[in-house]
């Protein structure tokens, strides 16, 4: 008999039911005897953990939690790549196992999820009496997008054509660019992705006598250096959009702010696991 994952439980009860069947796919239900680690200190953590049957000890920052059926373990790990804690079974546990490389993509895709899965962070930041834990949470809460690591703009001219534009995204190892179109007052910049180009090739005109100004995005959202790192993540999630730009003044466009750069940032700096 197959055994169905947790659904119900937070933050898995915003996926929708196609994102429940691509999760479902890919989560194992894996067996620990007691002593067995489930997350170790310093590892490079690649999965997310829910507690099926059994328990676990969290050991961090000197303080022990048990973690009983139904809780969710790794979110910090995993997302900024390192573990403070180590999570060990204390009797015989059964917990899924669910991979970095699927949480991601539906963390970017679903803002309803990204807002439970930090929500639950910050609550379990704020349980927790320690004082370097409360400073974490002060940063976070103070940290602005300037602060953070943000990619260079990737400029080409609006009139080149999608493979010469291909082949520049390739040679740099990118998946958007910004377009400049335009001089004077009339001048613009928009975005063009790899996602655009999916769209353009559906249409009549050959790749590469269409030029990137014609299935380029001009509507884009931005934001200031100044901005609240936090309130940035959220304005692009109810946007829907993995990418905004950072204007540093009325014209002058300094940087690019990825979503999964500002979940990796906003995840190093919660105190929990």
């Amino acid at each position: 008999m197959t055994t169905t994952f947790p659904f119900d439980i937070p933050p898995f009860n915003e996926l929708s039911p196609t994102e429940q069947t691509q999760l479902q796919e890919v989560a194992t239900l894996e067996h620990f005897k007691a002593g067995d680690s489930l997350l170790l200190p310093d590892a490079a953590a690649q999965h997310l953990w829910v507690v099926h049957s059994g328990h676990a000890q969290l050991d961090v920052d000197d303080h022990v939690h048990v973690l009983p059926p139904g809780y969710t373990v790794g979110w910090r790990a995993m997302l900024s790549e390192r573990s403070s804690a180590h999570v060990f079974a204390i009797d015989d546990v059964r917990a899924w196992q669910i991979p970095k490389a699927a949480l991601l993509p539906l963390l970017t895709a679903n803002p309803r999820f990204s807002a439970r899965v930090f929500s639950q962070l910050a609550s379990r930041l704020a349980d927790d009496e320690a004082i370097e834990h409360q400073r974490e949470l002060l940063s976070l809460m103070l940290m602005r997008v300037k602060d953070a690591y943000l990619q260079k703009p990737f400029y080409v001219d609006g009139q080149l054509d999608l493979v010469s534009v291909c082949r520049l995204l390739s040679e740099n190892k990118l998946t958007n660019a910004l377009v400049r179109d335009g001089q004077g007052e009339q001048a613009r910049v928009g975005m063009f992705t790899t996602t655009d180009l999916r769209d353009a090739l559906l249409q009549t005109t050959p790749p590469s006598q269409l030029a990137v100004r014609e299935v380029a995005r001009f509507d884009l959202i931005s934001i200031k250096p100044e901005d609240e790192l936090f309130d940035a993540l959220l304005i692009m999630l109810s946007h829907r959009v993995h990418r905004v730009l950072v204007k540093d003044g009325d014209h002058r466009l300094s940087r690019q702010a990825d979503i999964a750069l500002l979940i990796q940032t906003i995840a190093a700096l919660v105190g929990t696991v």
